[in-house]
């Protein structure tokens, strides 16, 4: 009786003509891929030849065209390596702004709030304190590092507003020494918010813009020659 199945002859010839069939098929897509790799390369090379043509019978425009190369270079790096340095200065100019918004809120939520109650010294003390902090900020605050130094500039309007809010605070001390142990008076009071108002009124007018004209100190009587 025979075996069921095919001889292990019949399946070896089967395995070779299928390897053959294979070998064949990847061998045609080899060649098929080598053709479409081969006419792209012939492709980019025309277009370079095409572009090197043209330089060569335009060598003027040619030259022009490396120059404005070389500036757009130049360009581009000029922007990448001095970027940092306007973002910096961005940077100070928005916390030089912050500061003064600081100095002048410090001064009048004390002007608005003194107006409901009669002050002790340890209140005209922390207001003090408050406006000594804020000057201590813009004097830590590299003020010289801005470009504009200008005589309305963000520089010069943080060293007044240091100097106001140095005063301010000194004025506060004092009179906190003078009251010490008691409330002020209704009349106190009203000074030292008339006080505060005259400076956040001119602070208001130098960071609105304003003019700003130095005091004219009455002229002095002169005697008679006579």
């Amino acid at each position: 009786m025979r075996p069921c199945g095919r001889s292990s002859r019949g399946i070896g010839i089967d395995c070779f003509l299928l390897a053959t069939t294979l070998e064949g098929a990847a061998a045609q897509e080899y060649r098929l891929l080598d053709g479409r790799l081969f006419d792209q390369t012939a492709g980019c090379r025309h277009e370079d030849m095409s572009v090197i043509a043209w330089f060569e019978a335009h060598d003027k425009l040619a030259g022009w065209a490396q120059f404005a190369g070389a500036i757009l270079a130049l360009g581009l790096t000029y922007f990448t390596a001095f970027m940092p340095i306007w973002r910096r200065k961005r940077q100070l100019e928005a916390s030089g702004k912050r500061l003064l918004e600081n100095g002048y809120e410090v001064m009048e939520s004390f002007h608005r709030t003194s107006a409901y109650f009669l002050p002790l010294s340890i209140n005209l003390r922390i207001a003090a304190l408050s406006m000594s902090s804020v000057a201590d900020e813009i004097s830590r605050f590299p003020i010289y590092e801005l470009d504009n130094r200008g005589s309305r500039s963000v520089a010069r309007y943080l060293v007044t507003m240091n100097l106001t809010l140095s005063g301010t605070s000194l004025l506060l001390d004092s009179i906190a020494t003078d009251i010490e142990g008691r409330p002020a008076t209704e009349e106190e009071r009203d000074n030292i918010r008339s006080l505060l108002a005259d400076r956040l009124k001119f602070i208001t007018d130098m960071l609105n813009g304003v003019e700003l004209k130095r005091p004219e100190w009455p002229k002095a009587s002169v005697p008679n020659a006579s």
